[in-house]
């Protein structure tokens, strides 16, 4: 993975870009956008596994949001991205937040003992601890009424034509459009030049025929 190259990236993202319907002519495009020029092998990983997170989680998350949001469904988007401390025995220190990881916290986690538990982590901090229990609360609340909201939790702020959502840290912070220029690439930029690519082959289709 460390050494991987912009045709290994290519190589291995071409499966996935064909379940999308993304031209093999097209897939270049795809690369260069999360590649650019360069040439560190460590950007050139951590640029792979973006790209991986855009297409499995992040931009099929962001439009389903905004379907349920324009059905007039109410949504409450978050991003987790605490590292928690258990991660330092099992994860290598460039894992952040990893997928999933908000869920220790959300069914108690730091206050669970028994190590067996997947969820379990004893040694977790005095900020993590109230960091679960603000949590527990949010995800309690909205399971009780449909809204994290009350006057004793921090304000999570709805997902609507704004896109606001929470950051949840220790110290959470309410957002506006989560990764912006990504999604924007993702949901017009590569359909519209896959859309000129698709005219482009019609119109010389269309000389070959005269």
């Amino acid at each position: 993975m460390e050494q991987m190259s912009r045709e290994d990236m290519l190589a291995i993202s071409t499966p996935v870009l064909t379940s999308l319907d993304v031209p093999p002519e097209m897939m270049p495009t795809v690369i260069d956008e999360y590649l650019g020029s360069n040439s560190d092998a460590q950007a050139k990983c951590q640029a792979f596994q973006e790209f991986m997170g855009d297409v499995f989680i992040n931009v099929p998350t962001v439009s389903f949001s905004r379907y349920l949001r324009d059905s007039g469904s109410p949504v409450f988007f978050y991003e987790f991205q605490h590292r928690p401390s258990s991660f330092a025995k099992i994860k290598p220190t460039w894992v952040k937040a990893d997928h999933a990881a908000e869920g220790a916290f959300v069914f108690g986690g730091p206050f669970l003992m028994d190590e067996s538990s997947r969820l379990a982590f004893p040694e977790a901090t005095e900020e993590e601890k109230q960091l679960s229990l603000t949590m527990m609360a949010q995800w309690t609340h909205f399971a009780r009424t449909g809204d994290p909201n009350s006057k004793a939790l921090p304000p999570w702020p709805r997902f609507n034509q704004a896109e606001q959502y929470l950051e949840i840290n220790p110290v959470p912070r309410a957002r506006q459009k989560f990764r912006e220029a990504r999604m924007q690439f993702w949901s017009e930029t590569l359909p519209s030049k896959i859309q000129q690519w698709h005219q482009k082959q019609k119109n010389r289709k269309a000389q070959e025929d005269l």
